[in-house]
């Protein structure tokens, strides 16, 4: 009986420890986006003036420098179902790679929420040079369009444009761009 007991309370001590953690993962991708976002504020020596933000123009160069996978470091969004899933997501990567035609891009997307991790391959990214713009198609439904914005090469900005709403995510090639991120925001 005492074993039992012994065993019971371990399994609700870990549990416990995974809810903190997942918590924790969390609280430290607030702490490292606030101290990122004020860092050049604080290095600041002159005053800052808001830059527009430079859309990429595709050419030859752009899709090859694209390729390859991505972590999900941030979004914004006033889109209420965009909301719901940034609030739900603890981790999510995808990957790009060349598809079946030239203007078409395979994606590997994985997308963890809680305890429950999901792997899609059905994605395709659909390219259209003449506009550079990235459509992402999933199940034969346009999910989303987006534009690139112009950032470190290391650094992926999409802002989704096929809604009323304003949207923008930033993905990194490195899973921890903390250094990166940081030196990027300091150059702009």
């Amino acid at each position: 009986m005492p074993e039992q007991a012994a065993q019971q309370r371990n399994r609700h001590t870990a549990t416990a420890w995974q809810g903190r953690s997942i918590l924790l993962d969390s609280q430290e991708r607030l702490a490292t986006l606030t101290v990122f976002l004020g860092l050049p504020l604080a290095l600041a020596t002159k005053s800052q003036s808001c830059a527009p933000l430079v859309l990429v123009t595709f050419d030859n160069s752009t899709i090859p420098q694209i390729l390859g996978q991505w972590f999900y470091i941030a979004g914004a969004s006033r889109y209420p179902p965009h909301l719901e899933v940034m609030k739900a997501v603890t981790f999510e990567a995808f990957s790009f790679s060349p598809g079946s035609y030239e203007d078409e891009l395979n994606i590997t997307e994985i997308i963890a929420q809680g305890m429950r991790c999901v792997v899609r391959n059905s994605s395709k990214v659909q390219v259209f040079q003449e506009n550079s713009t990235l459509k992402h198609v999933d199940d034969n439904q346009v999910a989303s369009v987006a534009r690139l914005i112009q950032s470190d090469k290391d650094l992926l900005i999409l802002n989704h444009i096929n809604i009323d709403f304003k949207s923008q995510n930033l993905h990194s090639q490195d899973p921890c761009p903390t250094s990166r991120l940081a030196l990027a925001l300091e150059l702009q």
